[in-house]
């Protein structure tokens, strides 16, 4: 059992990333530091030149009715998304779905679909407030865009005055929200989800910042073991 540390993270875990966390015999707290709001929309046109991109859970599941992203006739729908819990939510949602793509983060996931080349309209179901790299690359290669605000984030206000040896992030809304009531003690480290994450907390700071290899909530966790056990490397 490892060394007993003390995490924070800005997200309730699921099961299986607790049960981890608590048996590296770690100290864990988990907040929720942003809620989701369900917006009204409507069906966008689909044809089987586009492509329906997520970039969160979130938004596969506000979807709703899997026929909102389908072509006339029943053909698949193409689908192009995060990896991680993005993509196991698709697979759950959108059985039928024809995936074209998968990445780690939004930039690459534009560039991704970019060199695949088969679409030249794309709808993008998101949050109300999101990123703008993933639009601003499809459409500077000539894919239009259309953006389907499907949901929308407000930030949980939550003072944190203990001090932590970890402190974990999983989307940009939230270290937003983490920053607006806290700061960072010294010596603490940063982990990101992934690399738009992570320049939403260079926003904030200059700590040490850990990026996650993989989008998922276990990864995540194996970065902070990886760090927690081999500390001086980072130093």
């Amino acid at each position: 059992m490892g060394a007993t540390h003390s995490i924070l993270s800005t997200k309730i875990l699921d099961d299986r990333a607790r049960s981890f966390a608590r048996s590296r015999g770690w100290s864990l707290r988990e907040e929720e530091f942003i809620t989701t709001r369900p917006l009204p929309w409507d069906p966008p046109p689909m044809d089987t030149r586009t492509v329906a991109i997520f970039t969160s859970a979130a938004g596969v599941v506000r979807l709703g009715d899997p026929a909102a992203v389908m072509p006339p006739g029943g053909a698949a729908p193409a689908v192009a998304c995060l990896s991680g819990k993005t993509l196991d939510t698709v697979v759950k949602r959108l059985p039928s779905a024809k995936l074209v793509c998968t990445a780690a983060n939004s930039a690459a996931l534009a560039h991704a679909l970019v060199a695949d080349g088969r679409f030249t309209k794309a709808v993008f179901f998101c949050a109300r407030a999101h990123r703008p790299e993933l639009p601003q690359i499809l459409q500077k290669a000539g894919i239009d865009v259309t953006e389907v605000p499907v949901y929308e984030t407000t930030g949980v206000s939550i003072t944190i005055d203990t001090p932590y040896d970890a402190v974990l992030f999983f989307s940009p809304s939230g270290v937003d929200s983490f920053f607006q009531a806290n700061r960072l003690h010294t010596g603490v480290a940063c982990f990101a989800i992934g690399e738009t994450t992570a320049i939403s907390i260079k926003n904030h700071t200059d700590t040490r910042i850990v990026v996650s290899e993989a989008p998922t909530q276990e990864a995540l966790l194996t970065c902070v073991r990886s760090y927690f056990d081999h500390q001086q490397c980072y130093e």
